[in-house]
């Protein structure tokens, strides 16, 4: 009976949990409008009241950084909004990239930002 109690009040602590989405899981690239660049389509659904941005990044498997292009590295969404956004990748850096992710930063004096959850899509 112990055990059964305290799973049902770790099932409740961990429901209550929310963070953010970042859709579709595994995203495909395809060209682009620009030679030698191609781009992929996510969309980002904000399920957390007290975040508003979040920053887009791309890795490597070991988690270096690639770069890229967006609109807006940092966007802001409202909560329970989604926005769509397109990420561009040189076609000469599509076999190193790994990971797409969002961090969603958390404002502190104003001006900083410290993240608080990280929520990637793997590329292969």
């Amino acid at each position: 009976m112990k055990h059964i109690i305290s799973a049902l009040i770790f099932g409740l602590a961990c429901g209550s949990v929310s963070a953010h989405e970042l859709t579709p899981t595994y995203p495909e690239f395809r060209p682009s409008f620009m030679d030698g660049i191609s781009v992929t389509s996510l969309e980002l659904y904000n399920a957390r009241e007290e975040i508003e941005f979040y920053r887009i990044s791309v890795y490597t498997e070991n988690w270096n950084r690639i770069p890229f292009a967006t609109k807006n590295s940092t966007i802001r969404i409202l909560h329970n909004q989604r926005q769509i956004f397109d990420v561009y990748i040189k076609d000469s850096d599509l076999d190193k990239v790994e990971y797409i992710c969002t961090d969603s930063r958390n404002l502190q004096n104003g001006d900083s930002t410290t993240i608080t959850s990280r929520v990637c899509s793997r590329v292969r």
